[in-house]
This record gives structure tokens, C-alpha cells and sequence, in this order.
């Protein structure tokens, strides 16, 4: 395992493949595949019926395909994303799930899951975190000189005002902070995030 780690603990911050070394720890700790355990810990808890990895033959016909403009400015379908990755069906017999990317997902699950993270832990009475581990997860856990030096792709990975928890990006400074975290591939960005007087809000923005 020491020959793993790109940097010793506290000397920075590297954004690479943690959270799928974290994914395969799951798995084994819990004896099952990292999919049956998140249907069992959290997707069914919550009533997420179309959240997984894969996509039934039956349901195809509700994906969303991956659309971009063409060199003549007109929408069209991708097979190819921004930047030249392939989009790809993923194989029925595929064993490996990822714990970091994958999922397939509806704009409501998305919804009831990221008030799993407004709500303290719980979604309309069901309890899956203990507030006192949400808050943890969501503290930043960097110092200053760590957000500074940390890059990705070449370019400073930290906006002023934002930092990272356990497993999370978090706002350190709103008055300062100028970039919703959660980015994902093809111009997908995702925040929830509690509004100052008391009420919810969940952001999501695709580009």
C-alpha cells in the first residue's frame, strides 16, 4: 500500500482515483459487489428504483442521449464527447463498477439523493448518516497552503473560497467563492446547498 499513495498524508492534495480505491474497499468490506451494496444502503432506502450502473434493455428508450453543435453550429448527437472520449455501452457482463462515475440516474433520484444532504443525513424520515458524520464530511479538511499547491491538469484545482471535505468540495468563503463544485464530464455541474434563511436549495446546471 506504500507505494500507492502519490503524496504522504498532510504533505497536499491530488485529485486522482480515490474515491475508486474507496468503491473496491466498500465492496470488500461488505462482501458484495459495490452496486448491491449501494441498492441495498442507499438507492432502495430511498426509493431510487432507476439508479445503477446498468440500464435494462426495457428502460432504453429513457436515456438521455449526449447531444453537442456540430462545426456548422447545429445540434446534434454525440458518439464522442468533448474532448474525445468515446461514449460507450457499457458491456452487460461487465463485473467492475466504478465508485467514482457510472451511475445511471433520473432528475428526481438525483433530487431525492441530494436532499439526503440538505436534510442532515435523512430524506423524508429515513435516516442513512448521522448528522454529526454529514457535518464532518462536508468540513474542509485542507489548509491553505494545500488548496494553493493543489493542481489538475496543470491548472489550480482550488477557486478562492472553496475547499474539500471527505469526499466532497465545499464552499469555505461565500463571499468570496466563484465556482459551483460537483463538475462532471460535458459541461455538467451539481451543488446542493442550504439557502441563509433556512430554506433549500439544489443547483444543477447542464451546458
Amino acid at each position: 500500500m506504500a507505494g500507492l499513495a502519490a503524496l504522504q498524508p498532510g504533505a497536499g492534495f491530488h485529485y486522482g482515483h480515490s474515491t475508486d480505491l474507496l468503491g473496491l474497499l466498500i465492496a470488500g468490506m461488505e462482501g458484495a459487489p459495490l452496486g448491491e451494496v449501494l441498492e441495498r444502503r442507499i438507492f432502495r432506502p430511498l426509493g431510487m428504483t432507476d439508479t445503477g450502473f446498468i440500464v435494462p434493455p426495457a428502460k432504453h428508450d429513457r436515456r438521455v442521449a449526449l447531444h453537442g453543435f456540430d462545426t456548422q453550429g447545429r445540434l446534434t448527437r454525440l458518439t464522442v464527447a468533448p474532448g474525445g472520449a468515446t461514449v460507450a455501452e457499457r458491456p452487460a457482463d461487465m463485473v467492475y463498477v466504478s465508485g467514482g462515475a457510472g451511475l445511471w440516474s433520473t432528475l428526481d433520484e438525483h433530487l431525492a439523493f441530494g436532499r439526503l444532504f440538505l436534510g442532515d443525513g435523512a430524506v423524508d424520515g429515513v435516516r442513512l448518516l448521522k448528522p454529526q458524520t454529514l457535518a464532518l464530511m462536508s468540513t474542509n479538511q485542507l489548509t491553505d497552503e494545500q488548496r494553493a499547491s493543489a493542481t489538475t491538469l496543470g491548472m489550480p484545482t482550488f477557486a478562492p473560497g472553496n475547499g474539500f471535505g471527505l469526499g466532497l468540495a465545499v464552499v469555505t468563503d461565500p463571499a468570496t467563492a466563484a465556482v459551483t463544485h460537483g463538475r462532471g464530464g460535458v459541461g455538467t455541474a451539481g451543488s446542493p446547498a442550504p439557502m441563509a434563511e433556512g430554506g433549500r436549495l439544489i443547483r444543477a446546471t447542464d451546458q
